[in-house]
């Protein structure tokens, strides 16, 4: 069997192996398990797939990784699949996706996988890779994603014979995962079950395909498209007894000056559908044009990010935090850019929200902590005053890596103090897993950090928080001060003395004018953050403001 070969004992340039693995009817490849994805072995069928003549070829094409592989937009399905079997303990599996080979062509393959624990190399994945032969999913009976792109690119299907304008319709499903967890997979499975149902009953059983996990696609008419829509949201809104979650949908009008093939037709109506992954309610959104420039930056995030973080393109900026009564520095909230050589200078909303959706905010936020980190360590060393610095967890962190464990190794590394880091958390992130939040909360205030809930006062944030959570510090959402207005005043105040009354300290942020800042002093708050003191600012310039600008003395003791 493939996963009883122990590759770090056999030489597989030896003459006899070589043959044994380009003689298979398919590409054969290893790659490590972790977070690298590094493939360290590929017999040359695998390059001969990807149009590649030489290893060096196929590096340059696929940066020598399984997830360089894959086609950009298919990637979200095969990272699914990936946490899906490794959550329900499977060690082997098969899957579809698509490759864009060095000559440009988009081949559908098939995907065999053995997860093995090797005792030398640790994780492992060895992998057979062919064209991709099945008719339909195993699970719903659906066709294909084969054989539905092939319908769907076929001038002799239903729609075009007709002479209507087509549409490509993406669904996918509001918090599978957490579905699947509470319920079971089988309750997951039978919900996709009775999904592929409502959408043969609506749409036609050849117009329907799952593509993996809880990703479905349909070809249908644009004319009645909302009505159609509408009756499956109904529909799935009853299912399986009502034990169901809400679904997001995009759609893709063909526009028939602009011919696009039903794969990319597929990508559109995908991008439509990722415009909102946040609104808990079953919607759905029509591509536009604009879209096309938000998915060149997605594509150029996913792929970049690795580099991005060894090259230390990412910097902390530091905004100054100021005591409200005193005037003194007495923090700073510690904010992600990226300076591209590729791309240029990006702000934060153009590449976080590109990690939260393909679960990677982790990888940035523990860059950014360790960051953080070395930089007290060097202004204690410099003998710089230091006050304490916040950073925010992102909600996916909590679903992909222990937080308050990788905040302890960077603060044990750099020999630091807990009281040096406080750590945010969203409305947002509270509720995307409560009881889980709540427990890390609590390592965290015990270990002596202090948790502070950000943008107080908007969408997700209610009294309710406050009383289920313990938080030293609220942070007024900058919401606030951007509509600064009697009704504003009449809000924040009570919210100060909410505040106070709870013994949770208050600042607010978005600060921009000093009638702003005289309302807050008399409100009571007693930290401000905003444009009138700082914008953020680099660490060099930041480093400026600790040696020139009085400072609370909370971290005396730390700067040793």
């Amino acid at each position: 069997m493939m996963n009883e070969i122990d590759l770090t004992k056999v030489d597989l340039e030896k003459p006899f192996m070589a043959g044994l693995m380009d003689g298979m009817p398919g590409g054969f490849f290893v790659y490590r398990g972790d977070e690298t994805k590094k493939i360290i072995y590929a017999n040359q069928k695998l390059l001969d797939i990807f149009d590649c003549d030489t290893w060096d070829e196929f590096v340059e094409l696929t940066g020598g990784t399984f997830i360089g592989m894959v086609y950009a937009r298919d990637r979200m399905i095969v990272h699914d699949y990936v946490r899906r079997a490794r959550e329900s303990g499977r060690t082997s599996g098969v899957t579809n996706y698509r490759i864009h080979t060095k000559k440009g062509v988009f081949k559908y393959v098939q995907n065999y996988a053995n997860f093995v624990n090797d005792y030398v190399e640790g994780g492992l994945v060895y992998v057979f890779i062919a064209a991709a032969r099945s008719t339909h999913d195993r699970l719903t009976g659906l066709p294909s994603m084969l054989n539905f792109l092939d319908y769907a690119n076929s001038p002799k299907n239903e729609i075009f014979r007709s002479g209507k304008i087509p549409a490509m319709v993406a669904f996918d499903f509001f918090g599978f995962k957490v579905y699947n967890t509470r319920y079971g997979i089988q309750e997951g499975n039978k919900l996709l079950v009775e999904f592929s149902i409502i959408l043969k009953d609506i749409f036609g059983k050849n117009s329907v395909s799952r593509f993996g996990e809880d990703h479905f696609y349909v070809l249908t008419c644009a004319g009645g498209i909302r009505e159609r829509l509408d009756e499956v949201f109904e529909r799935l809104s009853k299912a399986n007894h009502g034990r169901t979650v809400p679904v997001r949908s995009g759609v893709y009008i063909y526009d028939m000056d602009d011919a696009v093939s039903a794969s990319e037709a597929c990508d559109r109506a995908k991008m439509a559908c990722d415009v909102d992954r946040h609104s808990y309610m079953s919607f759905y959104n029509i591509f536009d044009k604009n879209l096309l420039e938000k998915e060149r930056t997605r594509s150029f995030v996913f792929l970049n990010i690795g580099d991005a973080l060894k090259n230390h393109e990412i910097e902390v900026y530091y905004q100054p935090q100021v005591d409200a009564r005193t005037g003194k520095l007495c923090g700073a909230e510690g904010l992600a850019r990226w300076n591209s050589p590729k791309a240029g200078f990006m702000m934060p909303g153009k590449f976080i929200p590109v990690l939260e959706a393909a679960n990677l905010t982790y990888k940035l936020d523990i860059y950014i902590i360790r960051q953080i980190a070395r930089d007290f360590r060097k202004c204690i060393e410099e003998g710089t005053p230091i006050v304490p610095v916040s950073f925010n967890f992102s909600r996916t962190d909590f679903e992909t890596c222990n937080p308050y464990e990788e905040l302890q190794k960077a603060v044990k590394e750099y020999n630091l103090e807990p009281k040096m880091f406080r750590v945010e958390i969203t409305g947002s992130t509270l509720m995307s897993d409560p009881a889980k939040i709540k427990e890390q909360m609590t390592l965290f205030r015990k270990a002596g950090y202090e948790v502070l809930m950000d943008d107080f006062g908007s969408t997700y944030s209610s009294l309710a928080t406050l009383r289920d959570f313990d938080f030293d510090e609220i942070k007024i959402d900058m919401g606030f001060m951007r509509n600064f207005s009697d009704k504003s005043k009449k809000i924040i105040r009570p919210m100060i003395m909410l505040a106070q009354s709870l013994d949770v300290h208050t600042l607010t942020e978005g600060v921009e004018t000093a009638e702003q800042l005289s309302f807050l002093q008399q409100a009571g708050c007693e930290r401000i953050q905003g444009y009138y003191f700082s914008k953020p600012i680099p660490y060099s310039e930041f480093v400026q403001k600790l040696k020139t600008m009085d400072c609370c003395d909370d971290l005396k003791d730390c700067e040793k």
